[in-house]
C-alpha cells in the first residue's frame, strides 16, 4: 500500500488499504479494520488524488500493524 502511493499508483494503494480492511474484519481486529477504512477515506474516490492527512493515516496503519507482528513474534 505504502509503496503504491509513494509511486503516485493512488488506486492501487485504494486496493491495499480495501485488502487490509477486509482480512482485518474477518481476523477479528477492529482497529487494523478502522486504521485501514480511515485510509481509504483519505485516499478518496477511485481516479481521483487523496485528500490531505492521508500519509498520516497510512504511517498510523503501518505503525499498527508491526504492533501487531512484533507483538507476535515476541509471544511465539
Amino acid at each position: 500500500m505504502n509503496r503504491a502511493a509513494t509511486a503516485g499508483d493512488f488506486d492501487g494503494a485504494r486496493f491495499w488499504a480495501s485488502s487490509i480492511a477486509a482480512k482485518a474484519a474477518d481476523a477479528r481486529l477492529p482497529e487494523i479494520q478502522t486504521a485501514a477504512l480511515r485510509v481509504l477515506l483519505y485516499l478518496g474516490p477511485i481516479d481521483t488524488p487523496p485528500t490531505p492527512g492521508f500519509g498520516k493515516a497510512m504511517v498510523h496503519l503501518a505503525d499498527l500493524l508491526v504492533g501487531i507482528v512484533c507483538g507476535a513474534k515476541a509471544g511465539e
